[in-house]
Protein backbone atom coordinates (compact mmCIF):
# COMPACT_ATOMS: atom_id res chain seq x y z
CA UNK A 1 0.00 0.00 0.00
CA UNK A 2 2.88 2.34 -0.72
CA UNK A 3 0.61 4.60 -2.76
CA UNK A 4 -1.23 5.40 0.49
CA UNK A 5 1.29 4.97 3.28
CA UNK A 6 4.59 6.19 1.82
CA UNK A 7 7.49 5.12 -0.34
CA UNK A 8 9.95 4.20 2.40
CA UNK A 9 9.72 1.91 5.43
CA UNK A 10 10.20 4.89 7.73
CA UNK A 11 7.28 6.76 6.16
CA UNK A 12 5.10 3.67 6.38
CA UNK A 13 6.13 3.08 10.01
CA UNK A 14 5.13 6.62 11.00
CA UNK A 15 1.67 6.15 9.55
CA UNK A 16 1.16 2.62 10.84
CA UNK A 17 2.25 3.71 14.31
CA UNK A 18 -0.85 5.91 14.29
CA UNK A 19 -2.92 2.95 15.48
CA UNK A 20 -1.20 3.31 18.87
CA UNK A 21 -3.63 5.72 20.52
CA UNK A 22 -3.97 4.49 24.09
CA UNK A 23 -2.16 2.84 26.98
CA UNK A 24 -2.28 -0.63 25.44
CA UNK A 25 0.75 -2.93 25.27
CA UNK A 26 2.63 -2.74 21.96
CA UNK A 27 4.42 -5.91 20.79
CA UNK A 28 6.68 -5.90 17.74
CA UNK A 29 9.19 -8.19 16.08
CA UNK A 30 10.59 -5.38 13.95
CA UNK A 31 14.35 -5.94 13.70
CA UNK A 32 15.38 -2.55 12.27
CA UNK A 33 16.48 -0.19 15.10
CA UNK A 34 15.35 2.85 13.09
CA UNK A 35 11.84 1.50 12.50
CA UNK A 36 11.60 0.18 16.04
CA UNK A 37 12.46 3.66 17.37
CA UNK A 38 9.54 5.17 15.45
CA UNK A 39 7.12 2.68 16.98
CA UNK A 40 8.57 3.12 20.46
CA UNK A 41 8.32 6.91 20.24
CA UNK A 42 4.61 6.67 19.44
CA UNK A 43 4.11 4.21 22.29
CA UNK A 44 5.78 6.61 24.74
CA UNK A 45 3.35 9.38 23.76
CA UNK A 46 0.54 7.26 25.17
CA UNK A 47 2.55 5.61 27.97
CA UNK A 48 1.98 2.29 26.23
CA UNK A 49 4.28 -0.55 27.37
CA UNK A 50 6.61 -1.42 24.48
CA UNK A 51 7.83 -5.01 24.08
CA UNK A 52 10.08 -6.43 21.37
CA UNK A 53 10.92 -9.91 20.13
CA UNK A 54 14.40 -10.46 18.73
CA UNK A 55 15.59 -13.13 16.32
CA UNK A 56 17.83 -14.49 19.08
CA UNK A 57 14.74 -15.55 21.04
CA UNK A 58 13.30 -17.56 18.16
CA UNK A 59 14.63 -20.80 16.66
CA UNK A 60 13.30 -22.64 13.63
CA UNK A 61 13.83 -26.34 14.29
CA UNK A 62 12.42 -27.70 11.04
CA UNK A 63 10.14 -26.61 8.20
CA UNK A 64 8.64 -29.21 5.87
CA UNK A 65 5.34 -30.17 4.23
CA UNK A 66 3.66 -30.59 7.64
CA UNK A 67 4.48 -27.03 8.65
CA UNK A 68 7.08 -25.41 10.89
CA UNK A 69 8.40 -26.46 14.29
CA UNK A 70 9.98 -23.68 16.28
CA UNK A 71 11.12 -22.79 19.77
CA UNK A 72 10.31 -19.55 21.58
CA UNK A 73 11.66 -18.84 25.06
CA UNK A 74 12.37 -22.50 25.67
CA UNK A 75 9.02 -23.97 24.56
CA UNK A 76 8.61 -25.92 21.32
CA UNK A 77 5.63 -25.20 19.07
CA UNK A 78 4.37 -26.57 15.75
CA UNK A 79 2.34 -24.60 13.21
CA UNK A 80 0.90 -25.83 9.93
CA UNK A 81 2.18 -22.62 8.34
CA UNK A 82 5.21 -23.41 6.17
CA UNK A 83 8.46 -21.43 6.18
CA UNK A 84 11.15 -20.30 8.60
CA UNK A 85 9.59 -16.82 8.69
CA UNK A 86 6.50 -18.39 10.30
CA UNK A 87 8.55 -19.04 13.44
CA UNK A 88 8.66 -15.31 14.12
CA UNK A 89 4.98 -14.89 13.28
CA UNK A 90 4.07 -17.67 15.68
CA UNK A 91 6.32 -16.20 18.38
CA UNK A 92 4.49 -12.87 18.24
CA UNK A 93 1.17 -14.66 18.72
CA UNK A 94 2.62 -16.75 21.56
CA UNK A 95 4.05 -13.66 23.30
CA UNK A 96 0.74 -11.80 23.14
CA UNK A 97 -1.26 -14.83 24.26
CA UNK A 98 1.02 -15.33 27.26
CA UNK A 99 0.84 -11.66 28.18
CA UNK A 100 -2.96 -11.78 28.47
CA UNK A 101 -2.91 -14.90 30.58
CA UNK A 102 -3.87 -17.67 28.16
CA UNK A 103 -2.77 -21.10 29.40
CA UNK A 104 0.32 -22.58 27.76
CA UNK A 105 -1.46 -25.77 26.64
CA UNK A 106 -4.14 -23.67 24.95
CA UNK A 107 -1.50 -21.60 23.18
CA UNK A 108 0.26 -24.73 21.92
CA UNK A 109 -3.06 -26.15 20.67
CA UNK A 110 -4.06 -22.86 19.06
CA UNK A 111 -0.75 -22.52 17.18
CA UNK A 112 -1.10 -26.13 15.98
CA UNK A 113 -4.62 -25.61 14.69
CA UNK A 114 -4.19 -22.17 13.10
CA UNK A 115 -4.20 -22.14 9.29
CA UNK A 116 -3.15 -19.60 6.68
CA UNK A 117 -4.92 -20.19 3.36
CA UNK A 118 -2.97 -19.11 0.27
CA UNK A 119 0.30 -18.81 2.21
CA UNK A 120 2.39 -21.67 0.83
CA UNK A 121 -0.77 -23.76 1.11
CA UNK A 122 -0.22 -27.39 0.11
CA UNK A 123 -3.09 -28.75 -1.98
CA UNK A 124 -1.41 -31.97 -3.03
CA UNK A 125 1.88 -33.78 -2.43
CA UNK A 126 1.89 -35.89 -5.62
CA UNK A 127 2.31 -33.72 -7.54
CA UNK A 128 3.27 -31.02 -5.06
CA UNK A 129 0.77 -28.22 -5.70
CA UNK A 130 1.33 -24.99 -3.76
CA UNK A 131 -1.15 -22.11 -3.65
CA UNK A 132 0.63 -18.94 -2.60
CA UNK A 133 -0.54 -15.36 -2.32
CA UNK A 134 2.86 -13.64 -2.22
CA UNK A 135 2.37 -10.30 -3.95
CA UNK A 136 5.37 -8.09 -3.28
CA UNK A 137 9.14 -8.35 -3.52
CA UNK A 138 9.75 -9.39 0.10
CA UNK A 139 6.97 -11.99 0.14
CA UNK A 140 8.06 -13.49 -3.18
CA UNK A 141 11.63 -13.79 -1.87
CA UNK A 142 10.27 -15.57 1.19
CA UNK A 143 8.31 -17.93 -1.08
CA UNK A 144 11.48 -18.68 -3.05
CA UNK A 145 13.47 -19.39 0.12
CA UNK A 146 10.69 -21.56 1.55
CA UNK A 147 10.35 -23.64 -1.62
CA UNK A 148 14.13 -24.14 -1.68
CA UNK A 149 13.96 -25.30 1.96
CA UNK A 150 11.18 -27.75 1.10
CA UNK A 151 13.27 -29.18 -1.70
CA UNK A 152 16.18 -29.60 0.69
CA UNK A 153 13.94 -31.32 3.24
CA UNK A 154 12.31 -33.65 0.72
CA UNK A 155 14.74 -35.33 -1.72
CA UNK A 156 11.89 -36.34 -4.04
CA UNK A 157 11.31 -32.67 -4.89
CA UNK A 158 14.93 -31.73 -5.56
CA UNK A 159 15.65 -30.14 -8.93
CA UNK A 160 17.35 -33.21 -10.42
CA UNK A 161 14.28 -35.37 -9.77
CA UNK A 162 11.39 -32.94 -10.04
CA UNK A 163 10.37 -30.27 -12.57
CA UNK A 164 8.97 -26.96 -11.34
CA UNK A 165 6.07 -25.27 -13.14
CA UNK A 166 4.91 -21.77 -12.23
CA UNK A 167 1.52 -20.14 -12.76
CA UNK A 168 1.71 -16.44 -11.98
CA UNK A 169 -0.25 -13.24 -12.25
CA UNK A 170 0.27 -9.85 -10.65
CA UNK A 171 -1.52 -6.64 -9.81
CA UNK A 172 -0.48 -3.79 -12.05
CA UNK A 173 1.00 -1.59 -9.32
CA UNK A 174 3.64 -4.08 -8.12
CA UNK A 175 7.38 -4.32 -8.76
CA UNK A 176 6.87 -7.27 -11.09
CA UNK A 177 10.35 -7.19 -12.62
CA UNK A 178 12.05 -7.79 -9.26
CA UNK A 179 9.54 -10.47 -8.27
CA UNK A 180 10.20 -12.35 -11.50
CA UNK A 181 13.94 -12.03 -10.94
CA UNK A 182 13.49 -13.83 -7.62
CA UNK A 183 11.22 -16.53 -9.04
CA UNK A 184 13.64 -17.13 -11.91
CA UNK A 185 16.27 -18.33 -9.42
CA UNK A 186 14.08 -21.40 -8.90
CA UNK A 187 14.83 -22.41 -12.51
CA UNK A 188 11.31 -23.38 -13.55
CA UNK A 189 10.71 -25.79 -16.42
CA UNK A 190 7.82 -23.78 -17.85
CA UNK A 191 5.73 -20.74 -16.91
CA UNK A 192 2.09 -19.76 -17.38
CA UNK A 193 1.19 -16.07 -17.17
CA UNK A 194 -2.40 -15.04 -16.42
CA UNK A 195 -4.48 -12.44 -14.60
CA UNK A 196 -7.27 -12.23 -12.04
CA UNK A 197 -10.78 -11.86 -13.44
CA UNK A 198 -12.76 -11.78 -10.18
CA UNK A 199 -11.92 -8.25 -9.00
CA UNK A 200 -12.79 -5.62 -11.63
CA UNK A 201 -11.62 -2.83 -9.33
CA UNK A 202 -8.05 -4.12 -9.16
CA UNK A 203 -5.69 -3.07 -11.93
CA UNK A 204 -4.02 -6.20 -13.25
CA UNK A 205 -0.76 -6.66 -15.10
CA UNK A 206 -1.09 -7.85 -18.68
CA UNK A 207 -0.15 -11.55 -19.01
CA UNK A 208 1.75 -10.60 -22.18
CA UNK A 209 3.81 -8.02 -20.28
CA UNK A 210 4.51 -10.57 -17.55
CA UNK A 211 5.64 -13.08 -20.18
CA UNK A 212 7.94 -10.49 -21.76
CA UNK A 213 9.61 -9.91 -18.38
CA UNK A 214 10.08 -13.64 -17.94
CA UNK A 215 11.68 -13.93 -21.38
CA UNK A 216 14.35 -11.47 -20.25
CA UNK A 217 15.22 -13.82 -17.37
CA UNK A 218 14.98 -17.27 -18.92
CA UNK A 219 14.54 -19.12 -22.19
CA UNK A 220 12.10 -21.74 -20.87
CA UNK A 221 8.63 -21.98 -22.48
CA UNK A 222 6.34 -19.19 -21.34
CA UNK A 223 2.63 -19.25 -22.18
CA UNK A 224 -0.05 -16.55 -21.94
CA UNK A 225 -3.60 -17.10 -20.72
CA UNK A 226 -6.29 -14.46 -20.34
CA UNK A 227 -8.28 -16.52 -17.82
CA UNK A 228 -6.86 -18.53 -14.90
CA UNK A 229 -9.05 -21.53 -15.73
CA UNK A 230 -6.98 -22.03 -18.89
CA UNK A 231 -3.87 -22.51 -16.78
CA UNK A 232 -5.46 -25.58 -15.16
CA UNK A 233 -5.59 -27.38 -18.50
CA UNK A 234 -2.02 -26.22 -19.18
CA UNK A 235 -0.83 -27.71 -15.89
CA UNK A 236 -2.72 -30.97 -16.39
CA UNK A 237 -0.86 -31.56 -19.65
CA UNK A 238 2.58 -30.85 -18.21
CA UNK A 239 2.77 -31.67 -14.50
CA UNK A 240 3.47 -35.29 -13.50
CA UNK A 241 3.10 -36.79 -10.02
CA UNK A 242 6.81 -36.18 -9.35
CA UNK A 243 6.70 -32.46 -10.18
CA UNK A 244 5.96 -29.18 -8.40
CA UNK A 245 3.31 -26.64 -9.40
CA UNK A 246 3.65 -23.22 -7.76
CA UNK A 247 0.80 -20.73 -8.14
CA UNK A 248 1.87 -17.30 -6.92
CA UNK A 249 2.11 -13.54 -7.47
CA UNK A 250 -1.38 -12.45 -6.46
CA UNK A 251 -3.92 -13.32 -3.78
CA UNK A 252 -6.63 -12.73 -6.38
CA UNK A 253 -5.13 -15.12 -8.94
CA UNK A 254 -4.42 -17.81 -6.35
CA UNK A 255 -7.88 -17.57 -4.79
CA UNK A 256 -9.51 -17.71 -8.22
CA UNK A 257 -7.54 -20.80 -9.18
CA UNK A 258 -8.36 -22.35 -5.80
CA UNK A 259 -12.06 -22.32 -6.74
CA UNK A 260 -11.25 -24.06 -10.04
CA UNK A 261 -9.15 -26.93 -8.70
Amino acid sequence: HTQLLGKTKKEIAVRKAGIITGPCTVVTAEQSPAIRAILEMQAKKFTAPFQTISKKQVETIVTDLTGTTCSYQGTEFHTTAIGAHQSMNASIAIHVARSIGIEEKSIIKGIQQATQPLRMEILSESPLIILDGAHNVDKIQTTVETLQALRDAHPAYQAKKSNLYIINGFSGDKDIHRMIQSLATLRPTAIACTRNTINPFRKVASPRDIADMWKKQTSVPTDIFLHPKETIAWAQKKVTKHDILLITGSLFVSSEIQTLL
